[in-house]
């Protein structure tokens, strides 16, 4: 069975808190009013959404959030286990301390770093590189049956210093992937944005070569210079701290910001991301089911079913995708329903490396 003709998505994000510990500064929740949304679930809405997303064969307690600050943490991994729902979380590591036992067996970890310098992580991060690591190291001694991976975004003033974060991985055998960030203001993409236009960045394509030569379980989240498909709203969904719930890895973003719609910069363009139309309802007011089943979630499916059509056929598309790009921008209307799936994956050739 092909993703498209899926009865439902098999694997979710939700969004329990929007506490966190640190103030990054790529965060959303810097530019958007994310925190004066729904503070917390309490273990009776965890239990509700759960029981709700039964047939999910995998569920990541996630968005914009530390999920170790989370106040029910322990007991909700713990309903998880119950359920026998296999899952992962992402942490910033900070709070990762003894006792381990409120880390679910054989579970899986993602823990984000974005600098390979104690000062490039102070820098984004405002906290103490060592430390976080320290964490892991004695994670691993102690809990060797976690599963631990590293995220690291990629700025334009840290990409050399995370060779040491490699140098790191092979030493404890773990993998890591590599993020592009998204930019909420033309003066953060000025600053922090590691591409060139036009050109590959020499920097990351050594980045690329120290892995491959280290023998280092990795990816670069490089989309290439021609688009592909996007199979996300057909297997996965997003559902945020206040039950709005998502299709849209990218958009997912944002989610609970007060705004319909919101901007991101790209080389200086300012797209306009119209999030309202990808809202598809609140898990505490419809079943998800229902949803799925849904006018507006229907007319989703078949946008992207037709334009992974084109895109996977190479019909629509010349050599030069950023001509391409142009085109579609010039004909982009953010109220046309669904219109902003036509120029995503394609926006993002623009600065694939």
């Amino acid at each position: 069975m092909s993703f498209e003709d899926m009865k439902h998505p098999f694997d979710f994000t939700i969004e329990t808190s929007n506490k966190c510990n640190l103030n990054c500064i790529m965060c959303a929740r810097r530019f958007h009013n994310i925190q004066n949304n729904k503070k917390e679930w309490s273990l009776e809405e965890f239990k509700f959404v759960i029981d709700n997303l039964g047939f999910a064969d995998l569920i990541q307690i996630g968005g914009n959030q530390e999920v170790l600050c989370y106040k029910y943490f322990k007991e909700a991994y713990s309903y998880l286990s119950q359920k026998g729902i296999p899952t992962y979380f992402t942490t910033n590591g900070v709070a990762l301390k003894e006792p381990y036992d409120y880390l679910p067996y054989n579970s899986g970890l993602f823990i984000s770093i974005d600098g390979g310098t104690e000062d490039e992580y102070r820098e984004i991060r405002g906290y103490s590189l060592n430390m976080v690591l320290n964490n892991i190291i004695e994670l691993l001694k102690k809990r060797k049956d976690i599963s631990i991976a590293l995220h690291s975004i990629l700025f334009k003033h840290n990409i050399q210093g995370l060779h040491n974060l490699v140098i790191f991985c092979m030493k404890y055998d773990i993998s890591i992937r590599f993020l592009y960030p998204i930019f909420f203001t033309k003066k953060m993409e000025r600053e922090y944005s590691p591409f060139t236009k036009g050109d590959i960045n020499p920097e990351i394509a050594r980045l690329d070569d120290f892995c491959n030569h280290n023998g280092v379980n990795y990816a670069l989240s490089s989309i290439g210079m021609f688009p592909r498909g996007c199979t996300v709203p057909f297997q996965s969904g997003m559902i945020g701290n206040n039950g709005d719930e998502y299709i849209c890895c990218w958009l997912y973003t944002i989610r609970n910001s007060i705004k319909k719609d919101w901007k991101v910069f790209y080389h200086g363009t300012e797209i306009i991301v119209p999030q309202e139309q990808y809202k598809m309802g609140n898990i505490f007011k419809q079943p998800f089911i229902e949803m799925w089943n849904s006018p507006k979630y229907i007319h989703l499916r078949k946008t992207l079913k037709e334009i992974n059509s084109n895109w996977l056929k190479n019909e629509r598309f010349s050599k030069t995708p950023e001509d391409d790009f142009w085109k579609l921008m010039d004909q982009y209307d953010p109220n046309e329903e669904h219109s902003f799936c036509k120029i995503c994956l394609q926006r993002w050739c623009r600065v694939a490396y």
